[in-house]
């Protein structure tokens, strides 16, 4: 049995039977390869026992870079049957092509990578999908994810559908990211005595702002802690009176 493949198709195996039993290489039959012609041939030996039985030879190719190159046109094969030095055609396969459905997940915002619970929402492929065939893609099974330093949203697909015309269909999703919203707590003091102007010794107590808050977090007080000043005129070598001031505080959390 030769059979010769068309230079779009690499073989890979064969599986020779007869009456529903696989044969075994190397006792039954042997395998010759060169270049894209395969020739089984059977054994002395079991032509001796097998001369009148039916024999069933399966291939196993695949499809290679050159289907790109000369279109997608179904594959004809001839298997060509050698007996007694002579030749004639056996049987016909016509192999149509199949193809698939491939998704990809890119970031729609600049220096942000998608997070690994993103690319784990990419759809499967579909294969065996037939020449001309319209498909369309396939939608992530949740549009958003939400991470410890923000938000992922689905957008959409590069295109609505697609036409197989000789080629895999792809498909490219992009999500866009929205980063969790920050806050500043900032701190004032006030005068709480009518008339009276804090001094500089107070003002320079005012807590640090603190940046970056995320929402739900909570701002720790800088000012829990009681703070005293005294403060101590001297006439002369007597010390008089110490006032202690009691500043109110007001807090504000600005976004």
């Amino acid at each position: 049995m030769v059979q010769k493949f068309d230079e779009r198709l690499d073989y890979k195996e064969l599986k020779v039977e007869s009456g529903g039993v696989t044969l075994q290489e190397g006792r039954d039959y042997t395998i010759e390869k060169t270049g894209q012609t395969v020739t089984v041939k059977m054994t002395p030996e079991y032509l001796k026992g097998n001369s009148s039985s039916d024999i069933i030879i399966t291939y196993k190719t695949a499809t290679n870079k050159k289907v790109e190159e000369k279109g997608s046109e179904k594959i004809d094969n001839t298997v060509t049957l050698h007996v007694d030095n002579l030749s004639a055609p056996s049987n016909q396969v016509s192999t149509a092509l199949l193809y698939e459905k491939h998704h990809e997940f890119v970031s729609g915002t600049p220096g942000k990578e998608l997070p690994q619970e993103v690319k784990d929402l990419l759809p499967a492929t579909e294969k065996n999908l037939s020449n001309g065939s319209q498909v369309t893609p396939t939608q992530p099974s949740q549009t958003e994810v939400k991470t410890a330093e923000g938000t992922w949203n689905f957008k959409s697909y590069d295109k609505t559908s697609e036409t197989i015309n000789g080629a895999d269909a792809h498909f490219i999703g992009t999500w866009e990211f929205t980063p969790r919203p920050t806050y500043k707590a900032t701190h004032e003091f006030v005068s709480g005595t009518s008339g009276k102007e804090l001094p500089q010794e107070v003002k320079s107590l005012l807590p640090a702002d603190q940046t970056d808050l995320k929402d739900g977090s909570q701002d720790s007080d800088s000012t829990k802690s009681k703070r005293k000043l005294r403060q101590q005129k001297v006439h002369g070598a007597s010390s008089h009176t110490t006032r202690l001031l009691k500043p109110s505080m007001e807090r504000m959390l600005t976004s």
